[in-house]
């Protein structure tokens, strides 16, 4: 069984980017294969506005859990 990683992404300045990039890397890793989830703790839930917000035929293709 492959090891678990887990990313980080913090910053306590809103607006740095940290959904943006957290988004990407989940995304990116998911296509590749792995098994992928957010786990989006910001009070705004914008992570899981965006998987939301996904076209039907475009599903986010991890998962985003808050």
């Amino acid at each position: 069984m492959a090891e678990a990683k887990i990313i980080t992404v913090a910053n306590q300045k809103g607006g740095a980017g940290k959904t943006t990039i957290a988004m990407q890397i989940a995304a990116t890793a998911a296509r590749r294969g792995l098994r992928t989830a957010v786990c989006d703790a910001d009070p705004q839930g914008t992570a899981l506005r965006w998987a939301a917000a996904a076209e039907e035929h475009r599903v986010f293709p991890a998962d985003v859990v808050s």
